[in-house]
């Protein structure tokens, strides 16, 4: 794994790490790109710690997709999300895909007996 560059600061954040990869015969539009993997957590840890080991997963170990291959790099994209300013809402609607993350909390009400 790689290490962790000596010259970022060690915040604590949650975090996400997210591969795109360009499709054959498209351009450099990030629109174009198409998602590779994307892993993180809410939890607020060390980036120094976390960093390394969400990039490893969200490229090797993300259940939707296959491992990221050497072949596959001169077209890969990365980017790394570091999640602040939560807040509740009461809409569940209130929130827009592609600019804000969503953590969704159930209760339940009900009891099962085995």
């Amino acid at each position: 794994m790689a290490e962790y560059p000596s010259n970022f600061p060690d915040i604590e954040s949650p975090l996400f790490v997210t591969w795109k990869i360009a499709p054959p015969g498209k351009g450099d539009d990030p629109e174009d790109r198409d998602l590779r993997g994307c892993i993180g957590t809410f939890s607020k840890q060390s980036l120094k710690n976390n960093l390394p080991l969400y990039s490893y997963i969200s490229a090797f170990e993300d259940s939707r997709f296959s491992p990221i291959t050497l072949k596959e790099l001169p077209q890969l994209y990365c980017t790394v999300s570091l999640l602040q300013n939560f807040e509740s809402i009461k809409d569940p609607l209130d929130w827009e895909v592609g600019t804000h993350g969503i953590e969704i909390h159930f209760s339940h009400t009900v009891s099962y007996t085995h």
